[in-house]
């Protein structure tokens, strides 16, 4: 069975990403082969990023333990900036929604097996096709998240086009209280972190 799906995965990624349902069957298709290999646990940002292309609104939350390790970050990250702490608001957001970090969890994923093409990630085009049909699938796609007592904070994350060239994506966290947390990405982090005080 997990030889069959990563003979799909080389056979499916071999024939170039140029498709969102591309993305939506590589998250999928890799998250199945780790959790049937019991190890889907240690890749959060995959489980992340694979949830939310295919369910926009998250219910139990605190039961799914990946998507509580997220959300865990982002409130860490809301509960930062709200004492004035920027740096530490702006580097936990980074770690914790990065796409390094997903493209990294991925590449470590190929590892779990000698049958993995390896050599197909070393492809530049890979990545950047990757990325760019990732965030054409997210963006404008608000993440909801529901009412919980251990997420008094967010209430939305998402991503909305970037306004300039030079950003591929712009980062937004909408809080209960109504003040909207905008951040811009690139392909490496999240930057120019800030708060806006205004009403939405």
């Amino acid at each position: 069975m997990q030889s069959e799906i990563i003979s799909k995965l080389n056979r499916h990624i071999s024939e170039g990403l140029t498709r969102e349902a591309d993305i939506v069957y590589l998250l999928v298709q890799l998250s199945k082969l780790l959790h049937q290999q019991g190890i889907l646990n240690k890749y959060p940002v995959l489980s992340f990023y694979r949830n939310w292309v295919v369910h926009y609104q998250l219910d139990r939350l605190s039961s799914n333990p990946t998507m509580k390790e997220i959300f865990d970050r982002l409130e860490m990250a809301v509960r930062a900036r709200s004492q004035g702490d920027e740096e530490k608001a702006l580097s936990t957001l980074t770690d914790t929604i990065s796409l390094k970090k997903l493209w990294k969890e991925i590449n470590t994923a190929f590892d779990t097996s000698e049958e993995f093409d390896k050599t197909l990630l070393k492809n530049s085009k890979f990545w950047s096709n990757f990325g760019g049909l990732l965030l054409s699938i997210l963006v404008d796609l608000p993440l909801i998240v529901p009412a919980e007592p251990s997420y008094k904070n967010i209430e939305e994350f998402r991503f909305v086009p970037a306004e300039d060239d030079t950003h591929i994506a712009c980062i937004q966290i909408k809080l209960r209280t109504g003040l909207l947390l905008e951040g811009h990405v690139t392909w490496g982090k999240a930057e120019n972190y800030q708060v806006r005080s205004d009403k939405i």
